[in-house]
């Protein structure tokens, strides 16, 4: 009997040592599956820091490079003004001391000239006609002279101080005096914007070029900045697309828009940045007037760089034809890492076009798709993935019955 007591206290410790272990195996495992989660969303997350990372160090190198050649310019400008005012410094001093001499004279001749005839009058000295023509012709000469002299002197005090004033010095008045400027004027306001301090304002300029500058300067502007390699040239592009209208874009690139290529540029950023009524607009534009390569440029702009708040609204806007080109574009161009934020915004608001566009990236790109599948599982994304799943299952079993026929 004492041994049996024994027995069932340990079995009984047993038990409870089995409940802490399995208690305890739960709590690891769902630690880890909350780490393989953290995983999945980081390496989602490096995927996608990797790639803007890139474009970033290409962009801040390209801006570096552009950064040391516009200091070089202006460093060289500078000098280069710095001579031109010692220079008219000399000139200016040296005329006004040719001006003094020469306005003495003219009182020393215009002294001699009443004296000779006051002494010719009184009869007290014969008269002497030569020396009187005489005196008479050079106080006339010096008169011109010293007139000549300060008509060139006024030239020298308003060479170049008129230029500058022509150019505003801060932000704020590049601001209000834009639309007077002509093309080399704002080019130059541009360029030497990343000298001043009020960025802010900068921006404001720039944007305020792209939004309303007339177009046919404009150009001239964007070919100038593109020479110089300066950064703001995207910004003013990027200003452009977003506030301009439709029609407003389509005369830019059909009428201004091979010089540069700025008119494919243009193009790309309205498609990115455009959703709703103006993105349909353009593409009756275009179609109006027969440009089938803008129209799929635009629907290839839009499908890979537009975030998934804009395509939702896109594809509300469009329809029929539109519609399934959208969609289409979007399977076939848009980059895997970009696709488990897409598929979240548009699985409650349009599961069918989800599901297709699940299908044809399948079709099209199934490696990309199998990566895909896996991320959205490693993340916990379980109707995502199941609809995955679905859909390649589908896709593989039309396969397999193909065969057997």
């Amino acid at each position: 009997m004492y041994k049996v007591q024994i027995l069932q206290d340990q079995l009984e410790e047993t038990d409870r040592d089995q409940q802490r272990a399995r208690i305890r195996e739960q709590a690891l495992i769902e630690a880890v599956q909350i780490r393989q989660r953290r995983i999945a969303e980081l390496e989602t997350a490096q995927l996608e820091l990797g790639s803007r990372a890139q474009e970033e160090r290409k962009q801040w190198i390209q801006t570096a490079d552009e950064f040391q050649k516009e200091q070089k310019d202006l460093r060289s400008e500078i000098q280069r003004l710095q001579g031109e005012i010692e220079y008219l410094k000399e000139e200016l001093g040296e005329t006004r001391s040719e001006k003094s001499n020469l306005e003495a004279k003219c009182v020393e001749l215009e002294e001699r000239l009443a004296v000779a005839e006051a002494s010719a009058d009184s009869g007290t000295e014969s008269r002497d006609l030569d020396s009187l023509e005489r005196a008479q012709k050079e106080a006339e000469d010096a008169k011109t002279e010293l007139n000549a002299l300060k008509e060139e002197l006024a030239r020298l005090r308003s060479t170049e101080a008129p230029k500058a004033a022509n150019f505003p010095h801060t932000a704020a008045d590049q601001l209000q005096n834009v639309a007077d400027l002509t093309p080399q004027q704002v080019t130059k306001t541009i360029l030497l914007a990343d000298l001043r301090a009020d960025q802010i304002a900068n921006h404001r300029l720039v944007q305020d070029i792209g939004r309303s500058y007339p177009l046919g300067r404009l150009v001239e502007v964007l070919k100038a900045l593109r020479s110089a390699n300066n950064r703001w040239l995207i910004q003013i592009l990027i200003a452009m697309a977003k506030y301009r209208s439709p029609s407003e874009i389509f005369t830019f690139i059909t009428e201004y828009g091979a010089e540069g290529a700025f008119g494919s540029e243009a193009l790309q950023w309205f498609a990115q940045k455009r959703t709703g009524n103006d993105f349909f607009k353009m593409l009756e534009i275009f179609r109006a007037h027969g440009m089938t390569s803008e129209v799929d440029e635009m629907f290839l702009s839009a499908a890979a760089r537009k975030d998934p708040e804009g395509v939702e609204a896109t594809m509300d806007a469009l329809g029929g034809s539109d519609f399934d080109t959208f969609v289409d574009y979007i399977a076939t161009q848009r980059r895997p890492e970009s696709m488990p934020t897409l598929i979240t915004q548009l699985q409650d608001s349009h599961p069918e076009t989800t599901a297709t566009i699940i299908y044809k990236m399948y079709k099209m790109r199934p490696s990309d798709t199998q990566s895909l599948h896996s991320v959205l599982s490693t993340l916990d994304m379980e109707k995502e993935a199941r609809l995955m799943e679905s859909i390649i299952s589908r896709f593989e079993g039309e396969g397999e019955g193909e065969g057997d026929r």
